[in-house]
């Protein structure tokens, strides 16, 4: 390993050791807001835990990009308690490991990432004219300020949401043929509540 390579994954290992303290930071203030401010409501709970999570990867990226280009790699405490005992050159390696495990969740973005190409792109056809009205109605209702796009999907076998700034709700062929108005209507409002609580944005980031 070349002396560059070397760099970069002792600054990412010393990231990750900084990312320890962080994320520990950033929930402790969430919990003393949640605690502070008594939040009961299951969905703002849900917010609070999304952001914080982004927050966490946001400051995690922006300690390996310090490290990497504007320090060095031994500018956290716990890697100064590491370099005491002399383990300091264990960070490389800390870095293989943190990049191995990243590989599984890469994997099932990747493939999320083409099935949502393929609900899409394929098979998507225009819903009749009063569930789209419906659907601007209850965007409308709910304060949802992005334009909604509903289509019937021949390959979709549940009602789904895609996306985040152009949420695209598809209701399977079956549930038009088979379903009342009204139910289809009560599906139709409930994919708009996901869209107005990000719920997309959050599953992508447990996945």
């Amino acid at each position: 390993m070349n002396e560059t390579m070397l760099h970069i994954f002792a600054s990412l290992g010393s990231a990750v050791f900084n990312s320890i303290w962080q994320v520990g930071l950033i929930w402790l203030l969430v919990l003393v807001y949640i605690k502070t401010e008594k939040v009961k409501k299951t969905d703002c709970i849900e917010t609070l835990a999304f952001w914080a999570v982004v927050a966490g990867f946001l400051s995690f990226l922006t300690s390996f990009i310090y490290i990497c280009f504007f320090t060095h790699t031994q500018s956290s405490v716990f890697v100064g308690i590491i370099s005491l005992y002399g383990l300091a050159h264990l960070l490389p390696y800390v870095a293989m490991v943190y990049l191995c495990f990243l590989i599984f969740p890469l994997i099932r973005l990747i493939t999320g990432v083409k099935t949502i190409y393929v609900f899409k792109n394929r098979s998507l056809s225009k819903v009749p004219g009063h569930l789209k009205i419906y659907t601007l109605n209850g965007s409308s209702w709910l304060g949802i300020k992005r334009k909604v796009k509903i289509f019937i999907s021949d390959i979709a076998t549940s009602p789904l949401t895609l996306g985040w700034l152009r949420p695209m709700i598809l209701i399977p062929l079956a549930a038009i043929n088979n379903l009342s108005t009204q139910q289809v209507e009560a599906i139709i409002l409930h994919e708009l509540a996901h869209i107005k609580r990000n719920d997309y944005l959050k599953i992508l980031s447990i996945n």
